[in-house]
């Protein structure tokens, strides 16, 4: 698995892989995007921790 933090009002729409742009018809099922609900505060900024599968 992979991490990233997302920032708070940011938005999950395209999601790329190692070939490329994901391909739900491809892979037949989007993709495994879990937010963990741990938080990290940057001043003013709030980023959310996220866990991906591999390929992401």
């Amino acid at each position: 698995m992979k991490y990233f933090f997302l920032s708070q009002g940011w938005q999950l729409r395209r999601v790329w892989e190692v070939s490329g742009l994901w391909n739900d018809m491809a892979w037949r099922r989007k993709p495994i995007i879990i937010p963990i609900g741990v938080y990290l505060v940057d001043e003013k900024e709030e980023m959310l921790l996220y866990k991906v599968e591999e390929v992401i």
